[in-house]
């Protein structure tokens, strides 16, 4: 579903001679006891706004031991990787990284490797909005015009239109290619916007149509409606509060201790994918998280405390279309339903950055599988739910 620019900088070719010596090496420091990435569970990291990670796995049940035997092959040797875990009636029974983070200096993929999130930063983004729903800053009906005076294309297109993708906003890809030169920030998109006023490709709640620069408009939205810039209101509001210590919105220049590098897998070795023009662009991507955080807002979603359960019962409605038919998108969540089983789930593709996150409330089960290259996402998941012990 997510939109990647065509333009891509920062190649950084490593030939697969390079990749054969790195990997004898790692391979004897995996040997290690306690070796990042190993089955040992990570240590405690304090508090985390109440109970914390809800309980870690044991790494030596069968169950584990057999997911472990069936996706550890998957990452080359020497190479990116992944990070999994998986949920089973509210437990974590999985949970563990494979390859590496970063292929120069060899650090390994743990559950706690910052990965730039890609577009599953839009349910975190929504939930900043809900937050100030709640709060009473904003209404879901409000104009975005409201908020954003320079929003040049009147008072029809609302918050919620934009959360559920139905603004009919034109996408980046229509912009002119001068738009991205100077590596644009959301205020830059915004004044483009009022500036160039790109046509629409429809009214607003008439159609779906997935849209990247709808959510960055929302924390441009959010900044207003809160008077705090984006990375601190969702520091503040949404990751404090809800223990995600080590999730954070990608400050343009800034650079976040052990983030995984995003890489392509190619016939020539490994390759760097991991800058883009509209980098500096946040709130439809430009999060950082990782997957220990990422377990805590899925139980969010599962046991509210942040939101009402009323809240996310709403975040988690399929939209409404004028016509009155329904789309498969909520509140910065895909809702999917199938033989009366209701999955809400989100996937992520930007530079080297191949991400998956969905859940089953209803039976608290959940996968989480976050990826710093190309990965066939499918392989990896069907390889870990079909292993038997």
């Amino acid at each position: 579903m997510s939109e990647r620019a065509a333009a891509r900088e920062g190649v950084f070719r490593i030939g697969p001679g390079e990749i054969v010596a790195m990997a004898a090496a790692l391979m004897a420091a995996c040997c290690v006891p306690g070796f990042p990435g190993d089955l040992e569970a990570p240590t405690d990291r304090g508090d985390r706004g109440g109970e914390g990670v809800a309980g870690e796995p044991d790494p030596s049940t069968p169950q584990a031991r057999a997911v472990d035997a069936a996706v550890r092959g998957l990452a080359p040797r020497g190479g990116p990787g992944f990070a999994l875990a998986i949920v089973e009636d509210g437990e974590v029974v999985f949970k563990r990284g494979y390859g590496l983070a970063d292929v120069s200096s060899g650090a390994a993929i743990t559950p706690r490797t910052p990965f730039r999130l890609a577009s599953v930063s839009k349910p975190l983004t929504a939930t900043g909005v809900l937050v100030l729903v709640e709060r009473g800053d904003l209404a879901l009906s409000d104009p975005v015009s409201r908020h954003l005076a320079a929003f040049p294309y009147g008072d029809r297109i609302t918050v919620e239109h934009l959360l559920q993708h139905t603004s009919g906003l034109p996408h980046y890809e229509d912009l002119p290619e001068r738009f991205e030169r100077d590596r644009p920030t959301n205020a830059d998109m915004l004044d483009f916007l009022a500036q160039s006023r790109p046509r629409v490709h429809f009214g607003p709640g008439e159609r779906f149509d997935y849209n990247n620069l709808a959510y960055d408009l929302l924390a441009l939205v959010i900044e207003a409606a809160s008077g705090q810039p984006f990375a601190r209101f969702m520091r503040e509001a949404v990751f404090g509060p809800l223990g995600m210590r080590d999730t954070r919105v990608i400050v343009a220049g800034e650079r976040i201790p052990g983030r995984a590098i995003g890489y392509r897998l190619g016939r020539r070795g490994v390759e760097v994918d991991d800058d883009d023009p509209l980098n500096n662009l946040v709130g439809a991507g430009g999060i950082a998280s990782t997957l220990d955080d990422l377990l805590l807002f899925e139980r969010e979603l599962r046991r509210p405390s942040l939101l009402t359960p009323q809240t996310w019962a709403q975040a988690m409605r399929p939209g409404r279309l004028k016509g009155g038919g329904r789309t498969e998108y909520g509140y910065g969540l895909e809702i999917v339903e199938e033989d009366g089983v209701v999955t809400v789930q989100h996937d992520g593709s930007w530079v080297g950055f191949n991400h998956d996150f969905q859940a089953v409330l209803e039976d608290g089960d959940a996968t989480i599988l976050l990826t710093n290259a190309d990965f066939d996402l499918d392989d990896i998941l069907e390889a870990a739910l079909d292993a038997e012990p």
